[in-house]
């Protein structure tokens, strides 16, 4: 039971910190102009480090599968795990201007 309690912290931390960076991408995109928003992605490329987090929560989750813990948390997180990494690798940014 204590690989899918990680991955579901790891995906929590994951999660939380892709929200955070994606808000604060949202609003500095809203304040520039120009030639700036055509670069405003290269300058953000740091946060696909954060999803290291999900991918690591993602592998401890079905390395509790293969030990057979319990599946209700073993569901669980690989759903934040996956939900993790897609936010983290998608452009959501975008939904909050």
């Amino acid at each position: 039971m204590k690989f899918s309690i990680l991955s579901i912290v790891l995906s929590f931390i994951c999660i939380t910190i892709a929200i955070k960076i994606n808000y604060e991408m949202s609003i500095e995109y809203s304040k520039i102009q120009g030639k700036s928003r055509a670069f405003f992605e290269l300058r953000h490329l740091n946060r696909y480090y954060y999803g290291f987090f999900g991918i690591i929560g993602l592998v401890f989750a079905f390395i509790a599968l293969k030990l057979n813990e319990n599946k209700w948390l073993v569901f669980g997180a690989l759903f934040l795990a996956l939900a993790g990494s897609i936010i983290t690798f998608s452009k959501v940014w975008e939904w909050m201007l």
